[in-house]
């Protein structure tokens, strides 16, 4: 997540906390300044056969993460509500990457290991598309 995004999400949650300061009578508290400064990096490598995506989130717990492809995208999404003394918390983001089109999307696999979550794909070859021209008659 770039820093514009970043000032852009802190921004929305300071106008959110001043139209809506509680739901239903519990303040809400915005833990930005924790996750969103620790979810600064993330990191798209590509070689000539493997397409992977790093992100850095070292208070992560892997199991709020949800990893998503749908036709040639690829969501990652992180969402964690905790109850706190004066309400509760909520800590979240959403980033969709495009997925290249040699990319082999059946075989993507992920894990999260010493802060970082990987995920990561083969690529396949593409195969050429059989074209000729029709003549009209």
């Amino acid at each position: 997540m770039n820093l514009e995004k970043k000032e852009i999400l802190s921004n929305l949650s300071e106008v959110f906390e001043e139209i809506f300061p509680s739901v239903f009578g519990s303040p809400v508290i915005w833990n930005k300044s924790n996750f969103l400064s620790n979810l600064a990096n993330e990191k798209v490598i590509e070689d000539e056969n493997e397409w992977k995506i790093e992100i850095v989130a070292p208070k992560a717990d892997k199991a709020n993460f949800k990893v998503e492809v749908v036709k040639d995208e690829l969501t990652v999404s992180y969402e964690k509500k905790e109850e706190v003394e004066k309400g509760f918390s909520l800590e979240s983001f959403e980033e969709i990457f495009t997925i290249p089109e040699n990319v082999d999307i059946d075989n993507f696999k992920s894990e999260y290991k010493d802060g970082i979550l990987y995920i990561y794909a083969p690529k396949k070859e593409i195969t050429t598309v059989n074209t000729r021209i029709i003549e009209i008659q």
